[in-house]
């Protein structure tokens, strides 16, 4: 049960960043984003490993928010 709420809330958190940068994925945020987590411009496991390390970042952040 902890471990679907945990995937409930990395969804809510990936959801919150899409409407907080005003689902701008182009954007400054986005673009800032993204050169600091690849600085080279690709992820090196492709278009998959960048949705399963965003998955995870997004958990990550879900029990952070949980813990203050």
């Amino acid at each position: 049960m902890r471990m679907i709420f945990g995937w409930i809330g990395a969804i809510w958190v990936l959801i919150s960043l899409a409407w907080v940068s005003k689902l701008r994925f182009g954007g400054r945020y986005w673009q800032w984003r993204v050169a600091t987590a690849f600085p080279d411009g690709r992820h090196p496991a492709g278009m998959r490993g960048m949705i399963v390390d965003g998955l995870g970042y997004a958990r990550w952040a879900w029990r952070m928010r949980r813990m203050g």
